[in-house]
């Protein structure tokens, strides 16, 4: 009975609906849908909530198995109908025993040697349809895996599982790769081959999967699921992945069957979903069963995935603004839908950048491009936790990630400065692992982008910028940076890779080869063996090529001496019987170093000499030195290996240095009663042991005697020293006061007597009992023996004489009631004679010869005098005009004056004619030249005379004109 809702009848096409199968109970019932609109969005209720989340279901293509039997179930398919509104289809299911008698079904796991091998269903004449898409009654197959069998008889089917493994063959599953824009590598080729016919476009991540002996299942971009030949899967589209995430997916097996896969898909907006393949639908080519089951938002653009020694899987995605990590488990018992919470590392903002696990599946790397950083962490494989245990912080905008085959190196693509980088993870901490970084490869105008292992132990990288089109190669990972051989633009692939490559499942993958495999070739040491082969073998039996054999797989084995021994090892399987033959080469190992343990008392410096006799030696100590020798002037514990061939010795030697420096007491020393002095044997930190029982490294001695002292590293070196001290009682010294002499004088400073074998030493480099100074300062005696001295200082000056400045002759006028004042300058005191006057200055009225006496304040004298005489400055009257006309009224030219003692009058007319002359005042001009009175008028005289002063006479001229007027 098919139900509609009423509401949405007509707008709902009249073949809506769903179908359905297998209703027997315990039977896997598979449903088809029939609506309108996107299929990712139809949603599925099977009226079985017992069955728990997988109750409900996704897509047009769901299945489910129901709980119990004799029951009817109603389900509900539900859709968007033309109208936009919410449609329900419901049907009523009766799920019943199988009424048919029970089939036995028989088949039995197995190692077969060749393919193709045949596997019979053992009941004839019914309906079969195998895992692997086959409905005959013997499935033909080319590949290993866990296959199930379902036999139709009327209706319900009886269903078996077998695993086949074919020997040797491992799990080619990662054998081709899909990805970029249509890029593609097939591994089954050596090197790998280029294809480019995917149908995938996709700037991020992609995932793919192959069978166990290569070849292509399907792939996906997270938003489609594509065929083996590169079409839609049925309903393959429209997952929630995102095609610019660093890793928009990954696919992982169910391990109950090899026809069931999930597709885990990563998107910051629609958070963490999965979706089921079954790949026995369509022959083979597989159909999406359940769609977009969400299970986790938002989550970060990075999945990645590891299988467990149990064949369980873990697939572990990051919550987006926080640091929680998200681990599920796919096991015998199918999904758990419960996740394992990590709280643990840095907060993810972005989550660009990859996640990767390393081979072994203990490791998780993961890029934070936006934090500069890359985090590793620890996975516990039993319980799905993470634990952050290393930090990587010199490396900017880190993008993609890839552990090496052998999980001891990392290496990071940054896509913004152009790095591939190595690191070694060895390394003890955090620290040591970024030292570590090397750089395998830099191009500025290159974006290096995902790193993916592939099965050939290498790792490729993707390219952008002038990198596109191309993969880098890192061709051997495993190895220290200088040996790894990358090429860069490796592989032309004729089309884009973008920026991601493939995201596998680690640890799930494998294949091997026939090796013989040995360590430790050197004689005397036990050489491990260990044998490897594709598969499973029964028995190995082993001969060492010197008479001797072993069995096992791994075995060891000491050889009698040096030489070349050929080996063989035998192995009997279940598909046939191999020898395989190895020639080994046993070196003779280097006998030990002759280094010894030794202590050094002095501060030198010491040489390790691990030199061998013999060819092909190589050295190396702990200091890192690879010379034979080493010197060092530190204690240490010093190891060095001497290697040939990879044989090593080794030897180690404790070198102590426990030097006691040099130290003096000095000479014997001689000093003054009351004195004291220390002596100081250096060495601090070190034992002292002085004659006297003091322990210290200084003592202070006040009496006489012989002290001695010894010096001792640890009781390891030591070193002694002794000196005499002798106390006398010192001489008493006296030069007397401080004195002030005056300037000229010549004191005498006398140290005085003293007793025999003293000696003087002034202040001034004498070295006399006397001294003469000359100069004003202070003037230090010592009188010594050794270091026992008596001292005196006294201080002298040398007072100078005042400066008198009074000059020698002053002139006064007594006519004219002058006076002259006498200054001393400055002095102390004062003393003028005559008059006995005692002040700086005197005034003085009258001439005669004045002395003055000046002293300083100590006494210091200078004299002298100043002669005043009475002397009057000479003056002439000279009147302007006369009148010759005998009245008796002004009739000569007249001159007066005073104080003359030479005089001379020359008179000239108009033109300059001398027309008088006269040497005395009393001898005046009448007016006439020549007997005859001159004409009226102007003319010129000239007067010269002289008068007394200091410097003796002084003489002055003047002219001018006088009138003549009757």
């Amino acid at each position: 009975m098919i139900n509609i809702a009423p509401a949405n009848a007509q707008c709902i096409p009249a073949n809506a609906g769903f179908t359905y199968k297998d209703t027997c109970y315990s039977n896997l019932t598979q449903f088809t849908g029939i609506g309108v609109g996107d299929t990712t969005s139809w949603s599925w209720d099977f009226g079985d909530p017992t069955s728990g989340r997988q109750n409900t279901a996704f897509g047009a293509y769901p299945t489910h198995t129901f709980s119990q039997t004799n029951t009817t179930y109603t389900v509900t398919f539900s859709f968007t109908d033309t109208c936009g509104n919410p449609a329900n289809i419901t049907k009523n299911i009766l799920i019943q025993n199988n009424p048919n008698p029970p089939l036995t079904l028989n088949l039995k796991d197995t190692v077969v040697c060749d393919a193709p091998y045949p596997i019979d269903a053992g009941i004839p004449g019914l309906t079969y349809q195998w895992s692997d898409g086959d409905t005959t009654q013997i499935d033909t197959l080319m590949s290993a895996g866990k296959y199930w069998v379902k036999v139709y008889q009327n209706g319900c089917y009886t269903s078996d599982t077998v695993t086949v493994r074919f020997w040797g063959q491992g799990n080619k599953g990662d054998y081709n790769w899909q990805f970029g824009n249509n890029a593609g590598l097939n591994f089954n080729d050596n090197p790998p081959s280029v294809t480019n016919t995917n149908a995938n476009r996709t700037n991020g991540g992609s995932a793919s999967i192959s069978d166990p002996s290569g070849n292509l299942l399907f792939y996906t971009d997270g938003i489609n699921i594509y065929t083996n030949d590169n079409k839609i899967m049925q309903g393959g589209t429209g997952l929630k992945g995102n095609s610019d995430s660093s890793q928009s997916a990954i696919i992982v097996p169910d391990p109950r069957a090899n026809n069931i896969y999930y597709v885990f898909t990563v998107n910051p907006s629609t958070g963490l979903s999965y979706t089921t393949v079954d790949l026995s639908f369509n022959k083979g080519k597989g159909r999406v069963t359940n769609i977009n089951v969400p299970l986790y938002n938002p989550v970060a653009n990075k999945i990645s995935g590891m299988k467990d020694e149990q064949g369980n899987f873990w697939v572990v995605a990051h919550e987006l603004n926080s640091n929680n990590f998200i681990s599920y488990k796919i096991g015998n018992n199918g999904f758990s839908p419960t996740p394992v919470i990590s709280s643990t590392g840095a907060v993810q903002t972005n989550g660009q950048g990859y996640m990767k696990f390393s081979k072994d599946g203990t490791k998780v790397a993961i890029a934070l491009s936006e934090q500069n950083r890359v985090e590793i962490y620890d996975f516990n494989t039993n319980t799905g936790e993470l634990t952050i245990s290393d930090t990587i912080t010199n490396v900017t905008l880190p993008f993609g990630l890839e552990f090496s085959d052998d999980n001891n190196k990392l290496y990071v693509s940054t896509n913004g400065d152009g790095h591939l980088y190595q690191y070694d993870l060895t390394k003890a901490t955090s620290t040591e692992i970024e030292n570590s970084q090397v750089t395998i490869s830099t191009d500025p105008s290159a974006s290096y982008e995902a790193l993916q292992l592939g099965p050939d132990g290498k790792i490729y990288v993707a390219l952008k910028g002038s990198g596109s089109g191309f993969l880098g190669v890192i061709n051997d990972p495993t190895l220290d940076s200088t040996d790894v051989d990358y090429q860069h633009k490796s592989i032309d692939l004729g089309t884009e890779s973008n920026t991601g490559l493939p995201n596998f499942v680690a640890n799930y993958f494998n294949t091997s080869d026939w090796n013989i495999a040995y360590a430790d070739t050197c004689s005397g040491s036990i050489t491990l063996f260990q044998a490897n082969a594709p598969d499973t073998v029964f028995t190995w039996t082993w001969n060492f090529g010197d008479g001797q054999t072993g069995t096992g797989q791994t075995t060891t084995h000491t050889y009698p001496g040096p030489g070349t021994y050929n080996v063989s090892v035998r192995a009997i399987y279940a598909c046939g019987d191999t020898t395989m033959l190895r020639t080994l080469t046993i070196v003779e190992t280097p006998p030990a170093p002759q280094i010894k343990d030794t202590t050094i008392c002095d501060a030198i410096t010491y040489k390790l000499d691990a030199t061998l006799s013999g060819s092909g030696l190589s050295y190396l100590w702990n200091t890192g030195s690879t010379s034979s020798f080493i010197n060092t002037d530190t204690s240490g514990t010093f190891t060095v290996e001497v290697s040939r061939a990879g044989c090593i010795n080794t030897a180690t030697a404790t070198v102590t240095f426990a030097p006691v420096n040099s130290f003096d007491l000095g000479t014997d020393k001689t000093l003054c009663t009351g004195d004291s002095i220390q002596l100081d044997a250096g060495n601090p930190g070190l034992t002292h042991s002085w004659s006297t029982g003091a322990t210290l490294q200084t003592i202070v001695v006040k009496t006489s005697g012989t002290y001695s002292v010894t010096v001792s590293n640890g009781g390891l070196c030591q070193k002694s020293d002794q000196i005499n001290i002798t106390f006398i009682t010192p001489p008493i010294v006296s030069l007397g006061p401080d004195t002030t002499y005056c300037q000229g004088s010549s004191p005498v400073l006398d140290a005085g007597v003293v007793p025999s074998g003293f000696q003087y030493k002034w202040s001034s480099g004498e070295i006399n009992r006397q001294i003469h100074p000359t100069i004003s300062g202070t003037y230090i005696v010592s009188v010594y023996k050794d270091q026992c001295q008596g001292s005196d200082t006294i201080k002298i000056e040398f007072e100078a004489a005042p400066n008198i400045s009074l000059n020698p002759v002053f002139g006064l006028c007594s006519e004219n009631g002058d006076s002259v004042i006498l200054d001393g300058g400055t002095a102390n005191s004062y003393l003028w004679l005559p008059s006995g006057q005692t002040t700086q200055s005197i005034t003085v009225f009258t001439a005669g010869l004045y002395s003055l006496t000046a002293k300083s304040e100590h006494g210091c004298e200078s004299t002298a005098s100043a002669l005043v005489q009475d002397i009057c400055e000479a003056r002439v009257f000279i009147p302007n005009i006369f009148s010759p006309n005998g009245d008796g009224n002004n009739d000569e030219f007249k001159i007066s004056g005073a104080n003359l003692i030479s005089y001379r009058l020359e008179i000239f007319d108009q033109w300059g004619e001398l027309i008088f002359v006269s040497d005395s005042m009393s001898n005046s001009w009448n007016g006439e030249y020549k007997g005859k009175t001159v004409q009226e008028g102007a003319y010129i005289w000239k007067l010269t005379y002289a008068g007394e002063s200091i410097g003796g006479s002084k003489s002055q001229t003047k002219t001018g004109d006088v009138t003549v007027i009757r």
